[in-house]
């Protein structure tokens, strides 16, 4: 397990991130991955086109494909998220709601 939890305590405070941040968020993990994987098909088309290869419609389609998978299997979309998800708190910052004022003891 890489990530730690722990539990709440008494006194914590209850963050809400705001509707523009998570709006923002979405808009730029979803541009941020189309920007990435628009460049990793650009470039393999224009290797192929460097050597004489055409990529037709599907050849296209197949490397956005492969691209986007491999994406995902490397956790360059769970990075890309976690900054865009920072970047749109840190503009946006959570405000706190409340604080945990019993526990179950």
């Amino acid at each position: 397990m890489e990530e730690a939890f722990w539990a709440a305590r008494q006194g914590d405070a209850l963050l809400r991130t705001s509707f523009m941040a998570d709006v923002l968020g979405a808009v730029l993990e979803v541009a941020a991955n189309v920007v990435i994987d628009a460049l990793i098909v650009g470039t393999t088309s224009l290797l192929a086109a460097s050597v004489g290869i055409t990529m037709g419609c599907t050849a296209v389609v197949l490397t956005g494909f492969v691209a986007g998978v491999a994406m995902v299997y490397t956790g360059v979309t769970d990075t890309v998220s976690e900054v865009c998800s920072d970047l749109a708190n840190m503009l946006f910052p959570p405000q706190i709601e409340g604080y945990i004022l019993t526990g179950s003891g």
